[in-house]
């Protein structure tokens, strides 16, 4: 019997995000890197668009196999380069709300 993966979210850090929004798509690119001193499964990413006033009004869970290539775990100190396309934009407007902002969350 095999225990599960050792897992520490805190040790994942977001070197660097940037969004492009085109006509048909928005556009991420994201950086993050494991700073654990151990290998670990890669982390499934949550990404909120927000208001104007900071107020969460869409999101979009990605799982790891979502986002890359299969891969069993990252290494320790590793970083990892994110490409995602998004091209369902109804969820960019609620009600009257316009999303001006966004984050990322591992989970």
């Amino acid at each position: 019997m095999s225990l599960p993966p050792t897992r520490d979210l805190n040790s994942f850090q977001m070197l660097e995000h940037v969004a492009q929004v085109h006509p048909e798509a928005i556009h991420f690119e994201l950086t993050f890197i494991n700073n654990a001193t151990f290998p670990q499964p890669y982390p499934d990413l949550q990404l909120t668009f927000e208001n104007i006033n900071g107020k969460p009004i869409a999101q979009r869970s990605f799982k790891a196999s979502e986002y890359l290539q299969p891969h069993d775990q990252m290494q320790a100190r590793a970083s990892v380069h994110v490409s995602l396309d998004l091209v369902e934009m109804a969820n960019m407007i609620d009600g009257d709300e316009i999303t001006v902002g966004y984050h990322f969350e591992f989970f």
